[in-house]
């Protein structure tokens, strides 16, 4: 992976220093950026600096606290949460090599081959991005599902398989939503040179981000339907 015409953007009388990120960074508030200037080694300096280091807009806040507020009140007792796994526990698991069982372990092989090739190119850094947080949920509820055959009557792995659901589908849409209805559009209209736009949809085109941004829904719609639950 590399970010847009990233060498492009780094100042070559520069030597870039990967930053050193603690958990401590994560806690800090005022302001909360945890990469000094909202720049990674240079990458993204060609943003203006008020997207990447704010101030934000106070309804930000609002919303975040909002939507954790709203996740607290909606969420199911243990009895209801209990129900919905027997209901799902009363639908049988897909078959050991079945065409469900080998979409789901030919994806978790997929994605997991992916990041780990992102992992190795340029290190953990991608990890705190919701697009790839995204994806690695998606990943391991394939995985999930593939080991769910051999490990039916194993508790956890039918809960957990089960928790996952919801916000697998969720951050997928969330993440395609974003990324190429808003980011791709104002990043390409606004502040890209005109000089540089073709490199721009090169990037943004590329077979890795189109898995991220693009195929990442069929994925986990894939991944639901591949185990069906009654919603009632």
């Amino acid at each position: 992976m590399s970010f847009f015409s990233a060498r492009e953007n780094q100042d070559p009388a520069k030597k870039y220093v990967k930053p050193t990120i603690h958990f401590s960074d994560f806690l800090k508030i005022n302001p909360w950026v945890i990469v000094k200037g909202g720049s990674y080694m240079g990458f993204f300096d060609y943003m203006p600096l008020d997207y990447r280091v704010g101030k934000w807009h106070p309804m930000a806040f609002f919303a975040l606290l909002g939507s954790i507020a709203a996740l607290l009140l909606t969420k199911p007792t243990n009895a209801e949460f209990g129900i919905v796994l027997h209901s799902s526990d009363a639908i049988h698991f897909i078959r050991k090599f079945s065409l469900a069982w080998y979409y789901n372990m030919s994806a978790f092989l997929f994605m997991s081959i992916m990041q780990a090739h992102c992992y190795m190119k340029i290190g953990l850094f991608p990890i705190v991005t919701f697009t790839i947080q995204s994806w690695t949920l998606l990943t391991i509820r394939h995985g999930l599902i593939a080991a769910l055959p051999f490990f039916g009557n194993t508790y956890w792995v039918n809960f957990f398989t089960e928790l996952l659901r919801g916000p697998v589908l969720l951050s997928s849409f969330l993440v395609s939503l974003v990324w190429n209805f808003m980011l791709l559009p104002l990043i390409y209209f606004k502040f890209t040179p005109d000089q540089k736009k073709s490199k721009f949809l090169k990037w943004s085109f590329s077979f890795r981000l189109v898995q991220w941004h693009l195929m990442n829904v069929p994925y986990a719609v894939l991944n639901s339907m591949s185990l069906p639950r009654k919603l009632t």
